[in-house]
């Protein structure tokens, strides 16, 4: 079974590994509004596919980044799990979510901030 996302949805895959390489290794600014949101924890996923208005209300640059492959800070436990295998295990079923475009808060990206 293949799953595309469509309007304002992101088909995400959870980076369990990346998530403590970066908590090892550094520390993630946000600002306080979006600390807020986020409540005591965030995750980094790969967005595996996104529909086709997904980021249309954000600036011409990021509408126009190629998106799929990219690692997105969100908070813990955004959208809803993607449950296609009944003898899943629980860390499997909660790897691939459906999120929405307003639950990304930050890209890891080269450009960034180094903080």
């Amino acid at each position: 079974m293949k799953i595309k996302a469509i309007g304002r949805n992101l088909l995400i895959r959870t980076n369990f590994d990346l998530i403590d390489a970066v908590q090892e290794k550094t520390v993630i600014a946000l600002p306080k509004e979006t600390t807020d949101k986020l409540m005591g924890g965030c995750q980094i996923h790969t967005i595996l596919s996104m529909g086709a208005s997904a980021f249309d209300d954000a600036a011409i640059s990021e509408q126009e980044m190629d998106w799929v492959g990219r690692q997105v800070v969100t908070s813990r436990y955004p959208g809803h799990a993607i449950d296609y295998d009944p003898l899943a295990s629980d860390a499997a079923v909660a790897a691939v979510r459906m999120i929405s475009c307003d639950e990304v808060h930050a890209i890891l990206d080269e450009d960034g901030a180094d903080v």
